[in-house]
C-alpha cells in the first residue's frame, strides 16, 4: 500500500496520521509495517513510496462493545470534524435506533453528551484523535449499557 495509508492503520492515539481508519482496521486486525518499498521497485515507477503491511486478525476484537453499529457511528460522528471538540463532533449526532435531530417525537430529547462523556470519563475538550479504541468503546458502552444478565 501507499506509505501514508501505511501510517494511518499502524498510527496510535494523538498523531495526525490516527483516524477513523486506525480504529476500524485496527478492531479486529494488528497491524505491522514490515518494510518500505522505494518506488524504484516498481516499473513504471510511482511517485511515492510503498510499504508492506502484515494485517494478523486477532481472536476477537480489540475492545468489548455492545453494538458495533453505535462504536463505528461514534468514531465516525467523533472524525468528522478534526479540529472540533469530541463533545461538538457528537452533538449533531444520533446514535442507530435514536431520532433524527428534527421530526423525533415530542417530547424526545438529544442524547445527554456531557453526561454520556462525563460516564465514559472523557474530557468534553478532548479531541478525537488523542482518544484511544479503549476511550471509544467507554463511550459506546456509556451510549448502550448492557442488558442486565439473567
Amino acid at each position: 500500500v501507499q506509505r501514508e495509508v501505511a501510517a494511518r492503520l499502524a498510527a496510535g492515539p494523538g498523531g495526525k496520521e490516527y483516524g477513523s481508519l486506525t480504529l476500524w482496521v485496527g478492531h479486529r486486525y494488528s497491524v505491522e509495517i514490515k518494510c518500505i518499498v522505494p518506488p524504484e521497485a516498481f516499473r513504471p515507477p510511482p511517485k511515492v513510496d510503498s510499504a508492506l503491511i502484515l494485517l494478523k486478525a486477532l481472536d476477537s476484537p480489540r475492545v468489548e462493545v455492545p453494538d458495533e453499529e453505535v462504536y463505528f457511528g461514534l468514531i465516525r460522528a467523533a472524525f468528522s470534524m478534526r479540529r472540533k471538540t469530541i463533545l461538538n463532533n457528537l452533538r449533531s449526532w444520533r446514535p442507530p435506533g435514536s431520532s433524527s435531530p428534527a421530526g423525533g417525537p415530542p417530547g424526545d430529547e438529544p442524547p445527554d453528551w456531557p453526561g454520556i462523556l462525563e460516564t465514559a470519563e472523557i474530557e468534553t475538550r478532548r479531541r478525537a484523535e488523542t482518544l484511544s479504541a479503549e476511550d471509544f468503546a467507554r463511550i459506546a458502552r456509556a451510549i448502550t449499557p448492557r442488558a442486565p444478565g439473567p
